[in-house]
């Protein structure tokens, strides 16, 4: 187990230097700095946005609007899973409105939104629009993953009540819905920075990104692309070992 660990790690890292060649390489050969730049460049690039206070407010405008979309789009996602695995005939009702949110393109909404309700909120719906068909159908596959008999038994039994969701829904579904939050959280930032750079959101890494292109900082945009890349590993590595706790708590069960 450990030497199948150690060569995942080998190969994760030769992956990475791989990259890192390919850019070097390729800084080198189109020697255009507007285009690629030089590995060094946004190195320091990345050092003047890391001693910059408005990096770190950007930086945290961004993070608070994800985490918040991400809490709204749980919740909902949570009461229309639970509804579509009762109802039959809800289920039936709300596929169209799932099917269309993945569908329609990005940029669409973003223009019909900011016409709308303007820059500030619109990089909350449009964000929502795509994490919640995401999680929603993590939380439903979830839900009618759980064998009939077990559901049967509760139905006979004493129904479904808090206890019931507690000791016996959750446990079962909690991995799908850790998942969906895991995939919609890149997602969902990724759909949250770009409809900032659209909108022009001030304080925002998207409106910083924004800034950076239209002065040609293409170092910079760089930059912020790897504190972006280097933040969402950390959350994905966070949320993978908080899984790891809960299931080694439940085992002690």
């Amino acid at each position: 187990m450990k030497n199948s660990t150690i060569k995942n790690y080998i190969f994760y890292c030769l992956g990475i230097l791989v990259i890192l060649l390919i850019w070097i390489g390729a800084s080198y050969l189109i020697n255009n700095d507007l285009v690629i730049p030089k590995v060094s460049d946004v190195l320091k690039a990345l050092g003047q946005l890391l001693t910059s206070k408005k990096t770190y407010e950007a930086i945290f405008n961004t993070i608070y609007r994800i985490i918040l979309a991400l809490i709204i789009g749980f919740l909902i996602a949570l009461i229309l899973g639970t509804l579509s695995y009762f109802s039959k005939g809800f289920k039936a009702f709300i596929t169209p409105f799932i099917a269309l949110s993945r569908m329609m393109p990005v940029a669409t909404i973003i223009i019909i939104l900011l016409m709308i309700i303007g820059n500030k909120r619109s990089p909350y719906i449009i964000t929502l629009l795509v994490i919640v068909p995401i999680i929603y159908e993590n939380i439903l596959v979830g839900l009618e993953s759980i064998p009939k008999g077990i559901t049967e038994e509760v139905k006979m039994l004493s129904g479904v009540n808090i206890t019931v969701i507690n000791k016996i829904y959750f446990p079962m579904i909690y991995p799908y819905m850790l998942s969906g939050i895991v995939s919609s959280f890149g997602l969902g930032l990724k759909v949250m920075v770009m409809a900032e750079f659209i909108s022009q959101t001030a304080r925002t890494i998207g409106y910083e990104l924004n800034q950076e292109k239209v002065f040609l900082e293409i170092d910079k945009v760089f930059a912020w692309t790897l504190i972006l890349i280097i933040f969402m590993l950390l959350v994905e590595v966070g949320l993978k070992l908080l899984q790891k706790q809960i299931t080694k708590i439940e085992g002690s069960y």
